[in-house]
């Protein structure tokens, strides 16, 4: 995501107008527990062992952590040809469609 959709000037523009980054590395950090709108994510990441390889997703959720407001589906690299989160006109139509929920 880092070399694509976070690098693409629209996307930037969009994330530091409308939203509060954040950047959580739960491999090394772990999940942060307030946010407990991303728990399946956590069940996910412990069940699923190729997880442990590494996943690039986003999930936006509301100001206080609790409500999901949308998620970009799946990071895994060998899907980049359709994965949302490697194709900034589908990430900015994420970030777009999550803006309505709120």
């Amino acid at each position: 995501m880092q070399g694509s959709s976070l690098s693409d000037p629209n996307v930037i523009s969009l994330l530091n107008r409308d939203f509060i980054p954040l950047y959580a590395d739960c491999d090394q950090y772990g999940f942060p527990e307030a946010l407990t709108a991303i728990a399946k994510y956590k069940k996910v990441w412990k069940s699923f062992t190729a997880l442990k390889w590494g996943i690039a997703t986003s999930a936006v959720v509301d100001s206080t952590g609790t409500r999901l407001l949308g998620e970009s589906g799946s990071g895994f690299v060998w899907q980049w040809k359709s994965a949302t989160n490697y194709h900034p006109d589908k990430f900015m139509a994420y970030l777009r469609k999550s803006l309505d929920r709120i």
